[in-house]
């Protein structure tokens, strides 16, 4: 039983340590994030959920960065220019 439970924690040790972690790398524009359904107040830095809802609006970009890989992605919305006949 002692080897069960010794095998169950570290599997779980392992597995939260592979989980990405992600936080808020940089921002520019209107940039909202929504958590549970309360707006979060947003700084460089914060830890960022699977759950997490990212609005980025028109002129406006995120930097998402992954902690795991020091990956960086970034998403950029540019404004919607009329088409011209």
């Amino acid at each position: 039983m002692n080897r069960l439970i010794t095998f169950m924690i570290l599997l779980l040790s392992v597995v939260a340590t592979a989980t990405a972690q992600y936080s808020l790398y940089d921002y520019s524009g209107n940039v909202a994030i929504k958590r549970g359904g309360t707006t979060v107040t947003l700084e460089k830095g914060i830890k960022l959920n699977a759950t997490d809802m990212i609005t980025i609006g028109e002129n406006s970009s995120i930097q998402i960065l992954n902690s795991i890989n020091s990956q960086i992605t970034s998403r950029q919305r540019r404004e919607r220019l009329p088409l011209r006949a």
